[in-house]
């Protein structure tokens, strides 16, 4: 098949069960159906996502050690549920934290979000950093929930439950 400047039209049931599309291959008009249903799920399961951050956050709001995140909702693509640990407030940092609330609740986290200057990329070129310290300090203090389209309402009242009790009982450990 020879696909250059011309261009391709599918025809989509309302169930978007059903393409055709108008040049002649077998395979291409299985692999967009496929991708079409997908297309159609794309806003059910954001809708999802969010109800679960929203619910979350509502969890959450009485723990005045964290940094809740703001705006999940219609407008937000709520791919992930970025917290941060205020460590103003508390006598061990995030990875302490990360780590008790696994060993102790057995609830996974993942730090997504690191200083620029730590990618690898950046090992060989010079900068200067010494203007950042803010971002430094929230980078340390980001980690992200697991919620996922699917997780089910009493998982989420599990992980807040198990994420305030990790902060009371977190030993205190040896600060930066």
């Amino acid at each position: 098949m020879k696909l250059g400047n011309e261009k391709i039209y599918f025809t989509l049931s309302t169930d978007c069960e059903t393409t055709q599309p108008a040049i002649d291959d077998p395979d291409l008009g299985e692999r967009s159906t496929r991708g079409l249903a997908q297309l159609a799920k794309t806003d059910r399961i954001i809708g999802s996502r969010q109800d679960r951050m929203v619910k979350m956050g509502e969890l959450l709001a009485d723990a005045e050690e964290l940094i809740l995140p703001a705006g999940h909702g219609p407008e937000h693509g709520s791919h992930l549920y970025t917290v941060r640990l205020n460590t103003d407030k508390v006598a061990f940092d995030t990875e302490e934290l990360r780590d008790h609330l696994k060993e102790q609740y057995q609830v996974g986290t993942v730090k997504n979000y690191s200083a620029v200057w730590d990618w690898e990329a950046f090992e060989k070129i010079d900068h200067d950093r010494s203007d950042c310290d803010i971002a430094e300090k929230a980078c340390r203090q980001v980690f992200c929930l697991p919620i996922f389209p699917d997780t089910p309402p009493e998982d989420l009242e599990s992980v807040a439950w198990a994420l305030k009790e990790a902060i009371q009982t977190c030993p205190a450990g040896t600060l930066e």
